[in-house]
């Protein structure tokens, strides 16, 4: 028999990118396995999101409008009541320069684009 891994279903977690298609298709996925996703296109949006909720996790790329994925990161770790919220940056970037940002930012991971 096959380890399943725990149930994860109902856990909420927004996902920031200014590409709607990309939202979409992070959308179908999350959705299929169970996971309630919330779309913001901005910094900002994700930022007032959590004011008001706890997510599990946050996904969002690096180059977003207004407050980028890095600064949002850092406001995010910088606060009590959002450090310990695990963010993910879904990017095309690949360099090492991006990378490092995403780590000195305290993201707990980063993925390629595309997904």
């Amino acid at each position: 028999m096959a380890y399943a891994g725990p149930d994860l279903s109902g856990n909420r977690i927004p996902v920031v990118d200014d590409v709607l298609k990309n939202l979409d298709v992070l959308d179908q996925v999350l959705d299929g396995a169970g996971y309630e996703m919330e779309s913001a296109c901005s910094g900002k949006q994700v930022l007032d999101f959590v004011a008001g909720s706890s997510p599990d996790l946050i996904l969002m790329d690096m180059m977003i409008p207004g407050i980028n994925g890095f600064e949002t990161c850092r406001r995010l770790k910088g606060e009590q009541s959002t450090r310990d919220i695990p963010g993910i940056f879904p990017t095309a970037l690949d360099e090492v320069s991006s990378i490092v940002g995403s780590i000195r930012g305290r993201c707990a991971d980063y993925i390629g684009k595309p997904v």
